[in-house]
């Protein structure tokens, strides 16, 4: 039998509690797990504040901005939730166990995405969402569905965390290999800082290379001079030694504006702001989308090439040195720190000859090129379960997949 969801569930919007309680955020939720961030304390808020909402275990949060991202819990404790989430209490002969799957299932995420209102920032709500049609099965099935979507989900999940832990070691083994590489020009020192060897030139990155700021969204320009639509790399896209060019957005700009963001090949790219442990570390754009710009939030590093090759400099980026220079100088508020464009160019890179330069890069590239096809291989393993993972999801929940007698 179909049904609508508006008929499985009714929404929360009230707060009805006088008690202090934890608070639950479109953050702490995690994409496609259901599942709150690891190792996440919640902070605690008053019933007495603005904007909150009351959520009972047994209840759905289901996130309504982007639901592109499927942020979906199924509560366990008695929270409040912030109002970018939508809290759904299932109606009696609701099982909530099977309505958290059911709201996690890739055809009611595509009809929220498909019903969101808002280019930059898609939003859904229960009144559109409440008009998805679904399968509604009896009590009983309900039950075994869940029962078996717990089991598979469970092992799957397993998996997947087996798999990043893997790729967290082969990072710790990437970090090593690149320390190692850069080691014979450092010098330890007694107090346990590290610093360039007496017998290396060392000099300012400002330097060496040209440091170019990307371009502000949202400025004020003239709109009469926007006259081209092109791609641009976004912090989102820039990860710690790799880039990340699944969703690459546009803009439109001035050609003078295009013209002075517009990113070269083997530019080192740099983000401004982020968690301490990552700030400075550069990644090389290797040209695959061209023209391409850079948001003001990345900075774009163009070495001389005739004293400083790219992939030097961003081995040396990821060095204990590198990190003790930019986690001294960063500006931190909450946990975020922030670097600039003067404090780059203050960075002192050791810089030996371009000829030692090249053999250094050789050497690290060969042993960090196997790691990395590792890295690869493990990462598209991870795509392949989530796709499985949610592909069961979806045939156990819409009845296309027959699991009496199946052992999950």
């Amino acid at each position: 039998m179909k049904v609508r969801l508006k008929h499985l569930a009714h929404h929360v919007t009230l707060c009805d509690s006088g008690l202090a309680h934890p608070y639950i955020a479109l953050e702490h939720i995690e994409s496609e797990t259901g599942k709150l961030q690891p190792r996440l304390t919640l902070p605690s808020r008053q019933a007495t504040e603005d904007g909150l909402v009351a959520a009972n275990p047994g209840d759905v949060l289901f996130g309504k901005l982007r639901p592109y991202l499927a942020k979906v819990w199924l509560v366990d404790r008695q929270v409040f939730a912030s109002t970018e989430l939508l809290c759904l209490r299932p109606n009696i002969g609701v099982f909530s166990q099977w309505f958290y799957y059911l709201m996690v299932s890739k055809p009611v995420i595509e009809w929220a995405v498909a019903t969101s209102d808002g280019a930059k920032m898609p939003r859904t709500s229960w009144e559109r969402l409440g008009d998805c049609l679904v399968e509604f099965p009896s009590c009983s099935r309900q039950q075994t569905i869940a029962a078996y979507l717990t089991v598979a989900t469970t092992r799957i999940d397993a998996l997947i965390e087996k798999k990043h832990r893997m790729i967290g070691l082969l990072l710790e083994r990437i970090r090593s290999l690149t320390s190692a590489s850069i080691d014979p020009l450092m010098k330890h020192n007694n107090d346990g800082t590290i610093s360039v060897a007496n017998d290396i030139r060392c000099t300012r990155l400002g330097s060496v290379a040209r440091i170019q700021t990307g371009l502000t969204l949202d400025a004020n320009r003239d709109e009469h001079q926007l006259t081209v639509t092109l791609p641009y790399l976004r912090v989102a896209n820039v990860q710690d030694g790799s880039l990340n060019l699944e969703e690459l957005k546009s803009v439109n700009v001035s050609r003078a504006l295009a013209a002075r963001c517009t990113l070269n090949p083997r530019d080192v790219l740099m983000t401004e702001g982020g968690d301490p442990d990552k700030l400075g570390r550069g990644t090389i754009w290797p040209g695959t989308i061209t023209p391409c710009l850079h948001q003001n939030h990345i900075f774009a590093i163009r070495p001389s090439p005739d004293l400083l090759l790219p992939e030097y400099l961003a081995l040396v980026t990821r060095t204990p040195y590198a990190r003790a220079y930019f986690e001294m100088t960063a500006s931190k508020t909450t946990g975020i720190a922030s670097t600039s464009t003067s404090k780059i160019a203050s960075f002192r890179v050791p810089l030996p000859p371009i000829s030692e330069q090249r053999k250094i890069v050789d050497a690290a590239e060969q042993q960090l090129s196997k790691i990395a096809a590792i890295q690869e291989r493990l990462t598209i393993q991870i795509a392949r379960l989530k796709e499985h993972r949610q592909a069961l999801i979806a045939t156990a929940v819409t009845g296309e997949l027959d699991i009496q007698g199946i052992t999950p």
